[in-house]
């Protein structure tokens, strides 16, 4: 924290929240990993359903820490690893109790060799492929901290206001993976064109819907995520963030569409890369070489749609590559 800039009011309390949110990880992991197998066998629902249902335990128990116990920053964090918890337990309880081929019984839990080798040849550059996002929001994020507290809060409220239309693209993109792994496994490989097409569709609506709401809500919005004493500073400093990031929602779409099919079909490795240099890369370029040379707030925000949209061109290009290559094996087996 103290290397990305922030305040020293605000360091002891971001480091007691990050303290007992990391408690949660391990939840948060089994969490993952135990819904990822419910929405493979075509059960998205449940999932929802937990989630849905520990955000409400989130909140009460939010509200309950900071009202009436009045912990402050600890009752956020404890609210929400509690919620982690009921979530992680909720998930263990439905793959237990199923009949299904993916029952979980407690006691046969041993290592498979072969299928932890095919888990971490998919999972590791998946999970890469977060940590080079998060790397370059680390360094976007210092550089927005050199430009004051109100600006801080100003991105920070975007960020939650954001979050909300990250999940529409995630959602696309584990449907997309989820469909085209079941099709790949199958081998109805031409079921995976409509995939595709479907998963476009379904992500460039949504970048639509969100971003026509987010700016003609953006100030009531932003409101909500402010104190009344730095409201007008903080709305004034997010407003920049959210006009120029709503917009270029349209150019993430692509991206996150046909990085649910590749990672469908198996090729992780190079949507990792691909968003290695388009994310990481460009973003760290973009604030070492072309932000002094306009070192305003403005300029930090527009890497966002940049990198979005050079993100965009390769993994379609690759996606197209990937296809007709496997279009091409398929059509040659079947003659």
């Amino acid at each position: 924290l103290a290397l990305m800039g922030n305040p020293d009011n605000v360091i002891g309390d971001a480091t007691l929240y990050m303290q007992i949110f990391f408690l949660g990880s391990p939840a948060s992991m089994i969490y993952n990993f135990g819904s990822a197998i419910l929405r493979a066998s075509g059960d998205t629902k449940r999932p929802l359903y937990i989630m849905i249902f520990s955000g409400l335990i989130n909140v009460i128990i939010n509200l309950f820490c900071v009202l009436v116990l009045h912990l402050g920053v600890a009752g956020v964090a404890i609210g929400t690893v509690a919620a982690q918890i009921v979530s992680t337990i909720l998930v263990l309880y439905l793959l237990a109790k199923g009949n299904d081929v993916f029952k979980l019984r407690f006691s046969k839990l041993r290592i498979f060799r072969h299928e932890l080798v095919q888990i971490v040849a998919i999972g590791v550059p998946a999970g890469l492929n977060g940590v080079m996002f998060n790397i370059s929001n680390v360094i976007i994020q210092s550089t927005i901290n050199s430009f004051g507290k109100a600006a801080m809060a100003g991105s920070s409220a975007v960020s939650n206001i954001e979050n909300y239309g990250f999940l529409l693209f995630s959602a696309v993109e584990q449907g997309a993976i989820t469909f085209v792994g079941q099709n790949m496994g199958a081998k109805k490989i031409k079921r995976v064109k409509s995939v595709a097409k479907t998963a476009l569709l379904s992500a460039l609506i949504c970048a639509g819907i969100y971003s026509a709401v987010t700016l003609i809500l953006a100030e009531p919005i932003l409101s909500l995520f402010t104190n009344e004493a730095s409201r007008d500073a903080v709305i004034e400093m997010g407003m920049i963030k959210l006009i120029i990031t709503s917009a270029g929602y349209i150019a993430f779409a692509p991206s996150q569409a046909f990085s649910g099919v590749l990672k469908g079909m198996g090729k992780t490795a190079i949507v990792t890369a691909a968003n290695a240099v388009c994310t990481c890369v460009v973003r760290i370029v973009w604030i070492i070489l072309i932000f002094p040379l306009n070192p305003a707030l403005e300029m930090v925000y527009l890497v966002y749609p940049i990198s979005w949209g050079l993100a965009s061109v390769a993994i379609t290009t690759i996606y197209f590559t990937a296809r007709n290559r496997i279009f091409n094996k398929e059509l040659a087996t079947t003659k």
